[in-house]
């Protein structure tokens, strides 16, 4: 298994490597596709592992190693295939890293625990939600930057190699949207599985959830009524994405890690 740990941490190197060298002008033909390559390798070999921990036995098992491994595998795998239809593939740069970081999680925090069908699908539609609003937070910030190169008139680097900010913004708000279903998903089946939402050890993550899952709302209602889009949308998406964070890996992180 460490061999395998290892040559997807190369991929994921790798890939990620050749996306700052095309950042900063070396922009072969192959490029591309040598990137997609050697992610799909990386994501796959991730996914392997990461199934043989998260379901044995018909069972899930889950725990705060296990959810960000798992996060950061989903991640990969949806810039990997939004971007076999649109130029996405910058958007590597952050997911990758992020994903490799992931990837040697799961061996080192504390073992994962199994969960009921019910608390699973809970969690797992948590995950997804947190997935999808991590993709809007890493165009935010793409997006934040690409907007003040703009203005200071800084073409080259990874001005030039990244989409044009229309699609940038188009594709912001889908990643938006989507990650906004999951987290109401995530909620509802939170209201239905989860004994009780307010308990000691859950007030605060079900409070972060439910002020990011109000602000996700406000900017998701106001971008169609009122047109909001460029740095004022970026800027509270990372609001969102931080609250979100707060209330779900950092009560696993004091729960599994400091506590325990």
């Amino acid at each position: 298994m460490s061999k395998l740990i290892f040559i997807a941490s190369i991929a994921y190197i790798i890939s990620s490597g050749l996306l700052i060298a095309n950042m900063r002008g070396y922009r072969p033909k192959w490029g591309k596709w040598a990137v997609m390559l050697l992610a799909t390798l990386a994501s796959g070999i991730h996914g392997a592992l990461l199934w043989s921990t998260f379901l044995d036995d018909s069972v899930i098992h889950m725990g705060l190693g296990v959810s960000l491994s798992l996060a950061g595998w989903l991640s990969a795998v949806l810039v990997i295939a939004s971007s076999l239809q649109k130029p996405m593939e910058s958007l590597g740069v952050i997911i990758f890293p992020v994903a490799l970081a992931s990837l040697w999680l799961a061996p080192i925090l504390p073992p994962p625990h199994i969960l009921a069908f019910g608390i699973g699908l809970h969690v797992i539609a948590s995950l997804i939600a947190f997935t999808l609003l991590g993709l809007a937070a890493a165009q935010a910030a793409l997006i934040l930057f690409q907007e003040k190169r703009l203005r200071e008139r800084k073409w080259h680097g990874l001005l030039g190699a990244l989409p044009p900010l229309a699609l940038m913004e188009v594709t912001l708000f889908e990643w938006l949207v989507a990650s906004f279903i999951m987290l109401s998903f995530a909620l509802i089946t939170g209201a239905i599985f989860v004994d009780n939402l307010l308990a000691q050890h859950l007030a605060h993550k079900t409070l972060f959830t439910l002020l990011s899952w109000l602000l996700l709302a406000i900017l998701i209602w106001a971008h169609y009524k009122y047109g909001w889009r460029g740095q004022k949308a970026a800027r509270l998406v990372l609001w969102g994405y931080g609250l979100l964070v707060l209330g779900y890996a950092g009560s696993q992180f004091v729960l599994e890690v400091v506590l325990a």
